[in-house]
């Protein structure tokens, strides 16, 4: 859920408990509450460079505030070694790296809107995004056999079973060439089972 960030700041005039926001996939969409940190001293923003910087393999987190005291009491209850060295390295790279990860970022967006748009086209219900995957579901058939057959292709999607999502599958936004092969490969299994 998705919530603006003048509301977060009224809320935290007010608030005086400790208030985590998950940013984890909010760098898709424009929104952040990272200026807040330096307005509150007990707001703590989460992100991930496993996402944000399309990094998966580094299974990096970590956490923005300006609280000091609230990075020690964390630093007293981690792991003495939570990550390794070399995602360490990866991560201070990748962070400093700002014109490559606002490429990529930009990259995503563009590529996650032409895919929504190609979905549609074949009859495909797609939840409005602002992440760097969409959730979607094709009227027309049935979608945990259109899941089975791309991975039978090698085309790893999430698919949902259950009271909440029903029948949906989850598409991560890949590269323009990837997503182009996940449509045509959709259009194989439209065209032998329509």
């Amino acid at each position: 859920m998705s919530i603006d960030i003048e509301s977060i700041d009224e809320f935290l005039k007010t608030f005086k408990g400790l208030l985590i926001i998950d940013e984890t996939y909010t760098i898709f969409s424009g929104n952040t509450a990272v200026e807040l940190i330096k307005k509150y001293s007990n707001l703590i923003v989460t992100r991930s460079a496993s996402i944000s910087h399309s990094l998966p393999g580094i299974r990096l987190s970590f956490i923005l505030t300006s609280n000091n005291s609230i990075i020690e009491k964390i630093n007293n209850i981690k792991d003495s070694y939570n990550i390794s060295t070399l995602t360490s390295i990866i991560g201070i790279e990748a962070l400093k790296d700002t014109k490559n990860t606002l490429d990529n970022i930009l990259s995503v967006i563009k590529e996650r809107d032409e895919l929504s748009v190609e979905l549609n086209k074949l009859g495909f219900i797609v939840m409005p995004s602002k992440t760097n995957f969409l959730l979607s579901k094709s009227i027309i058939l049935n979608n945990y056999d259109i899941y089975e057959y791309l991975e039978s292709e090698s085309i790893l999607v999430r698919f949902f079973e259950d009271k909440k999502l029903g029948d949906w599958i989850r598409i991560t936004v890949g590269s323009e060439k990837e997503n182009a092969v996940l449509i045509q490969k959709i259009k194989v299994f439209i065209k032998n089972n329509h």
